[in-house]
């Protein structure tokens, strides 16, 4: 499967339980957020508490899901690698779909209905290495 660290607060992805908190969040990926709240003041989120990073190998993909509402309000996710076609599906017409591409320096920021009525997910191609950085304030 794919390789994945979170730092700060854990999250149980079966559960959705926030778990304690462990290594802290590095002072490099932090500095990621700071330059893109900088740049895009819609994903300022606030003072994170967890920050996942997630490595995909060519053939691997992210299958449907919607963020938990323990995710807070926003959360912000910056893609690195090569082009990635992905799909949001309403959770509640699932002919109503929005299908992009995601290209390395992405930036979504996922707020209201894109968080909470909207499913995310990515194709399984063979492109190459991938990497999904996302920021978010975990609340129990």
């Amino acid at each position: 499967g794919k390789d994945e660290v979170q730092y700060g607060y854990r999250f149980n992805r079966k559960t959705s339980e926030v778990l304690e908190k462990e290594e802290s969040i590095p002072k490099n990926l932090k500095k990621v957020y700071r330059v893109i709240k900088t740049r895009f003041p819609d994903a300022d989120i606030g003072k994170i508490n967890n920050c996942t990073v997630n490595k995909f190998r060519p053939g691997q993909k992210i299958p449907p899901n919607i963020q938990h509402k323990r995710s807070g309000k926003k959360i912000v996710m910056l893609y690195i690698g090569t082009p990635w076609r992905y799909r949001m599906t309403n959770i509640k017409s699932s002919r109503c779909k929005h299908d992009s591409t995601l290209y390395s320096g992405t930036c979504l920021v996922l707020k209201d209905g894109s968080r909470n009525d909207w499913t995310f997910e990515t194709a399984s191609d063979n492109g190459g290495v991938r990497i999904l950085i996302t920021f978010r304030i975990l609340r129990s």
